[in-house]
């Protein structure tokens, strides 16, 4: 394929996705040298900002799952939303492992608060993985970042329980993600099969 031809492919990709992202709102990857992780539960938020390519910092906000303050030791998120949105503020793109999931859980408890939900870019990273790399296990996740330029990874185990922890590792993975190449035809493919639930190892 020439330089022609591998541009006009790009285009017809760069389109399509555009398609997807109508219906689905996601997006598949970022170039952006600034950006936000957030992973998002029931009582606690995770943070990770990059910043110029390095993660510079990594923080936690806990908050009560209840609307009744005084059945928690933690404040409503109505209460801790301006710090958290701080960090929103600092970006126009903003990723997930599982956007889906954490954009609507975030969402949905902002409502319950008449607070909506920041106009950002969304970046799905689990289509993204799953288009450069074509595997979406943390097993590969993890050999990919535990390379020389990416280090300091955490286990999976903590990874399943610590959200900054967690965070960390999206934000590496991303940043891994952004130095990789990958033929259009196959990214496509990829995203595809990964939307449809096929083809994750």
């Amino acid at each position: 394929m020439d330089a022609e031809q591998h541009s006009i492919v790009n285009l017809y990709v760069s389109e399509i996705e555009n398609i997807l992202y109508l219906f689905f709102m996601i997006h598949f990857s970022t170039k952006s040298e600034s950006f936000l992780v957030i992973s998002v539960h029931s009582d606690e938020i995770g943070l990770a900002y990059v910043k110029k390519g390095t993660i510079y910092e990594k923080v936690s906000f806990k908050y009560s799952r209840s609307y009744n303050a005084n059945s928690s030791e933690y404040p409503p998120i109505s209460q801790v939303w301006p710090s958290i949105k701080a960090y929103f503020d600092k970006v126009d793109d903003v990723l997930a492992l599982n956007l889906g999931v954490h954009r609507t859980h975030l969402r949905e408890m902002l409502e319950c608060y008449g607070i909506s939900l920041p106009e950002k870019r969304y970046v799905c990273v689990y289509y993204w993985a799953n288009a450069v790399l074509g595997s979406t296990s943390l097993t590969s996740f993890h050999n990919h970042i535990n390379s020389p330029i990416m280090a300091d990874t955490y286990g999976d185990l903590e990874f399943k329980t610590d959200f900054v922890h967690q965070v960390v590792m999206v934000a590496k993975l991303a940043l891994y993600l952004q130095t990789k190449d990958v033929r259009p035809g196959a990214r496509l493919v990829r995203t595809f099969n990964a939307m449809m639930g096929a083809g994750v190892k």
